[in-house]
């Protein structure tokens, strides 16, 4: 169906020229999504919503020629939306900061991979730390709101804080280096593996 055709038939609420478009535009807007997000899972809700966006406006696309404009304009407001949220959470940070170090065999880790690792190297540390850290990475409270909080001193949680920062990288780079040796392990053929050991 032509693309005329196919904004004729959803303007008059078609769901099978949504399909259609879906089927025709979705891969795209995937890729664009993740080219910035760098989270197949964030991505996949941008590009969800894009479409739900489509179906709200179908009364609005009789003088359009193409879908597409409309499609990667909704995607990349999405996207800006999504990055100032991030840009708020000081475990975003953390994630541009580290990215030149956190690459695997596929390219760099995503951010939904790093904050599980961030989630799970967290859950390893001394309870004061876990605390600590967890209401300033996630919560994204200052030293002075965590200190009334819990009440200690600010360089109590100053402390603690750089002590399970300390902590947390040493876990995320061990965490980071048994990937890799998995992958290794995974990719010798067996009979080289088996002459190294």
């Amino acid at each position: 169906m032509s693309e005329e055709e196919l904004i004729e038939r959803l303007s008059k609420g078609s769901e099978q020229a949504l399909g259609s478009a879906y089927d025709n535009y979705a891969r795209q807007l995937l890729s664009y999504a993740f080219s910035y997000t760098k989270s197949k899972e964030d991505s996949e809700e941008i590009v969800q919503d894009a479409f739900l966006s489509l179906w709200m406006h179908r009364d609005e696309l009789r003088n359009r020629e193409s879908l597409r404009p409309f499609l990667f304009t909704v995607v990349r407001h999405r996207i800006i939306d999504l990055l100032r949220q991030r840009m708020k959470s000081v475990v975003f940070e953390d994630y541009l900061l580290s990215s030149d170090c956190l690459s695997t065999h596929d390219g760099s880790i995503d951010f939904d991979e790093y904050l599980e690792i961030v989630r799970q190297s967290i859950g390893q540390l001394p309870p004061a730390q876990r605390r600590i850290l967890r209401m300033s990475k996630f919560e994204g409270k200052s030293n002075r709101e965590i200190a009334e909080a819990l009440s200690v001193s600010e360089k109590t949680v100053k402390n603690q804080l750089s002590l399970g920062n300390k902590a947390l990288r040493a876990v995320i780079k061990r965490f980071l280096t048994i990937v890799g040796i998995f992958y290794i392990l995974s990719h010798v053929p067996f009979a080289l593996f088996s002459r190294l050991i």
